[in-house]
């Protein structure tokens, strides 16, 4: 089994550096993926109620036979969701059925009507997206400050995703418990360092959701990532995560092949040299591959760097 490195949130808690992520893995797909993944060694395993793939998940953990302790499990509430929290949060609790959520974080800044055309992400007539009115991503992150102490063996960390500098800050000024985590798009087109150092300043964990970019990422085919990975006999993919992980921050990548999910949890330490060298390869290529129709305006300052 690989080892486990790990990171402390600041709950105290111990969350492994490397997890799997299930974005678009559903039914026997996910399970599959999932038991794969335990059985690798695994102990993160990345969900979200969008997903809709937490009953698989939850299936998969249980059959595992692997103590509930040892594995960290991380949900999401949706932006459809985000003023019925607490609705959410139970809705998720029982699709997964496995006891508690090891961390609960709120998906995207950004409040979805609930009764709008479409139950992921409705739409006005014209095709622009429909918000939710009087209501904004700080009344959510109380609501779950109050879920958080209402069910402390139901829940044992809140944070949140795709939440930039500037909204962290907003959040901040209002919050009586610091997000434990920000899991955003990080890889080396988009190493977010104005985030990255604002959220170490905060003791706010960082983690890499597309680690590689994308599956069509220009990083994954550059030739100058290719001849580091052949150095040190590994894949492209696994530079990443390594780059990633020696920043400090974890990752979720997803993968569905028993190969690759393997591959990715393997232990790897890149010389400063291919450090500094993949931080300038990743910036001739600058691109965010994660950008809904509906998250206009909420990167501020981070949008590119």
């Amino acid at each position: 089994m690989a080892s486990q490195r790990v990171i402390c949130l600041n709950t105290g808690a111990k969350l492994p550096i490397v997890g799997l992520g299930t974005w678009q893995s559903t039914g026997t797909d996910a399970k599959r993926a999932v038991s794969l993944a335990l059985e690798a060694g695994y102990r993160h395993i990345d969900t979200a109620a969008s997903y809709n793939n937490e009953a698989a998940i939850g299936e998969a953990i249980r059959n595992s036979r692997i103590p509930r302790e040892d594995i960290f499990v991380t949900d999401k509430v949706w932006c459809t969701w985000l003023s019925r929290a607490e609705d959410a949060f139970h809705r998720s609790l029982e699709a997964l059925d496995v006891g508690y959520i090891d961390l609960w974080l709120m998906h995207w800044p950004v409040a979805l009507n609930p009764k709008g055309n479409d139950a992921k992400s409705p739409t006005l007539p014209d095709g622009s997206s429909d918000y939710e009115k009087d209501w904004d991503f700080v009344k959510t992150w109380k609501s779950m400050e109050v879920i958080f102490r209402k069910y402390p063996d139901k829940v044992k960390a809140i944070g949140v995703s795709n939440f930039s500098t500037v909204n962290l800050e907003i959040l901040l000024s209002q919050a009586t418990i610091i997000p434990a985590a920000n899991q955003v798009e990080l890889h080396p087109s988009l190493p977010q360092e104005k985030l990255a150092s604002y959220c170490r300043s905060k003791n706010i964990a960082l983690i890499a959701y597309s680690p590689l970019g994308s599956p069509s990422s220009s990083l994954i085919h550059d030739p100058e990532l290719q001849q580091i990975a052949l150095r040190y006999g590994k894949n492209v993919g696994q530079c990443l995560i390594a780059w990633g992980a020696q920043k400090g921050w974890a990752a979720v990548p997803k993968s569905a092949s028993e190969t690759r999910i393997r591959e990715n949890l393997e232990d790897l330490t890149l010389s400063d040299d291919d450090m500094k060298l993949i931080d300038t390869i990743g910036g001739k290529m600058p691109k965010r591959y994660a950008d809904p129709i509906w998250a206009v305006g909420i990167w501020h300052d981070d949008a590119t760097n």
